[in-house]
């Protein structure tokens, strides 16, 4: 268990590391921030349909596993995307 806490902590930390270097390179385009953490969530959506699923051995269960790993790192990154907006916001705003 404390080793999947820490993959998941892990790909987190990529997540928001990935949002944090896009919204650096994209400064003027606000939107490209949000993208990788909309394409993680959307592509634990589909491993969970896909979990749902009948197959074969264990496919299913890593399937799901993935789920558990990918979804919170896409809410992190939007997080954390909403943040830098918001930091930025003030930043300019004051």
């Amino acid at each position: 268990m404390n080793r999947l806490l820490l993959v998941i902590l892990v790909a987190t930390a990529i997540m928001v590391l990935m949002t944090y270097v896009f919204g650096k390179l994209f400064r003027h385009i606000r939107w490209v921030k949000y993208i990788p953490g909309a394409m993680i969530i959307a592509i634990s959506i589909y491993l969970f349909f896909m979990s749902r699923q009948p197959s074969q051995g264990f496919e299913n269960l890593g399937q799901f596993i993935m789920v558990l790993i990918f979804f919170p790192a896409g809410v992190s990154a939007i997080i954390a995307a909403f943040i830098m907006d918001y930091i930025m916001y003030k930043k300019y705003n004051t």
